[in-house]
This record gives C-alpha cells, sequence and structure tokens, in this order.
C-alpha cells in the first residue's frame, strides 16, 4: 500500500515520470496492437501461400504424362507439351516413327572331344591288393591312361540391333522429335519393345489430339471451387485485418495512478488536469522566486541605503564635533592611531616575511601576514566605509591574539638547527651519492 501512495504521489507531482509511466502504458498497448495484427497478416498469408500451391496443383493435375513425361497432354485446355514446348491439339499436323536399325555379329565355336582309357600294370597290382583276382580286372581299367582327339567349328550371325528410335512430330510446319532411343539395343529385347510400342501409341495418340477440337471455354485453375474457397477465407482475413487496424489501442491508466477525488474522470480529462496542475504549480513557482528575487533586492537597498545613512550621520557627527572643538581632539588621536597600526602591519610584514623564509614558520608566517591585514588602518576605513561600523579596540584585539599566536607557532632555535643539519645531511649524501 505504501508503494501504491508513492507512486500516485510521483505521477501526480513529477511531470517527467508520468510521462515515463505514460509511455510505458503507450508502449504495452501497442505492442499488443502490433502482435495482434502480425498474427493476421501471418495467417492471411498462409492462406495465400496455400492458394498457390492449389493452383499449382490443379494445373499440375491437368497434364497427363506419355513417354516417361517427354509428351504432356492437357485434355482440359487442349494443350500438348512436346519437349517442354506448349501448343494447341490443332497444331499437330501428323505424326510418324523414326527408326535406325542395325546388328552386331556374335560368334561361337563348337568343339567335338574323343578319348580312349587304357589299363595299367600299376592299377592292377592295386586292384589284386584290395579285391582280389576282381579287383585286380577293375584297377586296372579304372587306373589306366586316357588318349584323346578334338575336333570343332567356329559359326558366326547377325543379331538385329536399333541404334535410334524415335516419333517425329510435325507442329505448324516445324518438326520436333520424342527420342525413346538413343544407343543400340537389340531388337529382341524387353528395352526395344517397351519402346516400340510407346512409339506406337503416341503416334496414334497424337493422332487423335489433332483431331480433337481445342475447349473454347475451360475453367481456369483459380476459378476451381477448391481455391475460391481459399480465397473466401482470403477475403474474410482481410477483413479481420482491417477491423484490427482500425481497432487502434487503448491506453488505461491504472487505478493506482488515479486520486480518489478525480475517479470519475476520464483518462483524458485526468491527464488533462494533471497538465494544468503542473502549469499552475510551474507558474506559482516562477511567482514565488520573482517574489524572492525581488524581496532579496530590497533586502539588499535597504541595506545600502542604511549603510548611506550611517555614513552620512557620521560625516554629519564629524562636522558637528570640528564645529564644538571635539573634532581637533579626536583627529590627533586618529592620526596616532593609524600611525601606530600602520607601523604594527607593516612590523607584522615583516615578521610574515621571516616566517616565510624560516625552516617551519611558514604557518606563523600566515597567522603575521592576516594580522597585519587585518589591523591595517586602510581595510578598517574600508570596513566602516561599506560594511559596518568596527570599534578601534577590536584591532587592538586581533592585534595581540595574532601576535602570541604567530610567536607560539614560530618554530625555535633547536628546531631550526635541526631542519638546517638535515638539510645538510641531505645534501651531503645527494653529494655522496653522486
Amino acid at each position: 500500500m505504501a508503494n501504491d501512495k508513492k507512486e500516485l504521489f510521483k505521477f501526480v507531482n513529477n511531470p517527467k515520470y508520468r510521462d515515463k509511466v505514460i509511455a510505458r502504458i503507450h508502449k504495452e498497448a501497442d505492442s499488443a496492437y502490433s502482435k495482434k495484427i502480425r498474427v493476421i497478416e501471418g495467417e492471411k498469408d498462409k492462406l495465400s501461400r496455400s492458394r498457390t500451391s492449389e493452383i499449382s496443383r490443379i494445373a499440375s493435375a491437368r497434364w497427363e504424362k506419355l513417354s516417361g513425361g517427354k509428351v504432356m497432354v492437357n485434355r482440359t485446355e487442349g494443350k500438348v507439351k512436346i519437349n517442354n514446348v506448349e501448343n494447341l491439339f490443332s497444331s499437330i499436323q501428323g505424326a510418324e516413327i523414326n527408326m535406325i536399325s542395325g546388328a552386331r555379329v556374335v560368334t561361337t565355336e563348337n568343339t567335338k572331344t574323343k578319348s580312349k582309357k587304357h589299363a595299367s600294370l600299376g592299377g592292377a597290382v592295386v586292384g589284386g591288393v584290395i579285391a582280389g583276382p576282381i579287383g585286380a580286372v577293375a584297377g586296372g581299367v579304372g587306373l589306366g591312361k586316357t588318349k584323346g582327339k578334338t575336333t570343332g567349328t567356329t559359326v558366326s550371325k547377325q543379331i538385329p540391333t536399333c541404334t535410334h528410335l524415335g516419333v517425329m512430330v510435325n507442329i505448324d510446319g516445324f518438326v520436333t522429335e520424342v527420342v525413346l532411343i538413343s544407343s543400340q539395343v537389340d531388337q529382341s529385347s524387353q528395352s526395344f519393345s517397351k519402346a516400340q510400342s510407346e512409339a506406337q501409341t503416341l503416334v496414334s495418340t497424337l493422332g487423335v489430339l489433332a483431331k480433337t477440337p481445342v475447349p473454347k471455354s475451360f475453367l481456369k485453375p483459380e476459378e476451381e471451387d477448391s481455391v475460391k474457397n481459399i480465397d473466401d477465407q482470403i477475403e474474410k482475413k482481410q477483413q479481420e485485418l482491417q477491423e484490427a487496424i482500425a481497432d487502434h489501442p487503448t491506453y488505461a491508466l491504472p487505478n493506482v495512478y488515479r486520486t480518489e477525488e478525480q475517479k470519475d474522470m476520464t483518462d483524458a480529462e485526468y491527464l488533462q488536469y494533471l497538465q494544468d496542475t503542473d502549469a499552475e504549480r510551474i507558474s506559482q513557482r516562477e511567482l514565488n522566486k520573482a517574489a524572492f528575487k525581488m524581496e532579496q533586492a530590497e533586502m539588499k537597498a535597504a541595506a545600502k541605503a542604511k549603510r548611506e545613512e550611517d555614513r552620512i550621520a557620521r560625516k554629519h557627527q564629524k562636522e558637528q564635533d570640528k564645529a564644538n572643538g571635539v573634532y581637533t581632539g579626536n583627529k590627533v588621536l586618529n592620526a596616532i592611531y593609524s600611525v601606530v597600526f600602520w607601523a604594527l602591519s607593516i612590523a607584522m610584514l615583516l615578521f610574515a616575511l621571516v616566517g616565510f623564509t624560516s625552516a617551519g614558520g611558514v604557518v606563523s608566517g600566515m597567522v603575521f601576514l592576516i594580522t597585519a591585514v587585518v589591523i591595517n588602518p586602510l581595510i578598517e576605513n574600508l570596513v566602516r566605509e561599506y560594511l559596518f561600523e568596527l570599534p578601534k579596540w577590536v584591532a587592538i584585539i586581533v592585534f595581540v591574539i595574532g601576535f602570541i599566536v604567530a610567536i607560539i607557532l614560530f618554530p625555535s632555535s633547536d628546531n631550526a638547527e635541526n631542519s638546517k643539519a638535515a638539510e645538510i645531511g641531505v645534501e651531503y649524501n645527494d653529494v655522496v651519492q653522486g
């Protein structure tokens, strides 16, 4: 609660702090306002990207791929795209297969070998040992040497191949080719059969397309229902954005900054009231400052007038004393006083000079100097002339006290000798070290 009162006091009485609070409130409200607009703009941009993607999808779906995508057919719009060049169906003048045949030679060799086995003695012996007479016969046959004779013939044959296969398409008198085979393949291979079938299909398809009338009207991709649905969403989002932009932020003051007396005011009225109060406060401060300056000036003028009156009164008193015969005695006394204190002032100055030139006598010299200035008759007359009436006994007291203090502070002869010896020792050390 104490902090709330402190905040309220600063808000009401300190315009700079109030501006900071209002700026912070504005910043928070503006930030929320900008964030809301950015969110809506982001949603709108997302819908726009969805619309672009949907149009692209619809446009791509209308194209039918033929021959692995080398030929594209758009039956909705009556267009054909050959080797990435787009034309109307009516531009097709004809199509025919373009094939370049070839052959490759394959050579094979046919060989025939005749062989005869002979029994061996070693084999018979081994067989007899193992299985007796029957084993000896078997061993002689199985373990004998073999003699053979080889004969053969070489046969070469040609295999039909295809080195190039394509479909030549006449587009308004200009021929372009859809290439299906560009390297040598056997005509008996599956890849050739597939390419040949594609070529025949492509020729027949192009023939049909050449006779197919081009549609005079068709829905553009952006006119499809799916795209229109997105357009409706974009339009609604645009309206929402306009409403959000028009809904300017409100800068509501928290209750902690509002006094009880002005609780029924609107924020604008309350702030204007505070501004008017600031203006009145500043105006009153300026008036008080001007009044203070005027009062100071009046006091200075009165003091100056009082000094002038005192000076005139002293002058009149001197004239009256002179007329009554008293002035002559006073004049003699004043002359004696001036001579004596001029002499004392000069003596004090000499003592001050001695103090300044003595080791450790600076403080004493300062006291002598101040005493000499204060008791000087010229300074006394200036004080009496422009400041206030100074009794003569004050100068006597200042002289006595200043002289005693200066003498006490003046260094003794032992201290001076010690200081002199110390200086000589320092100089001797400097010479030795040098």
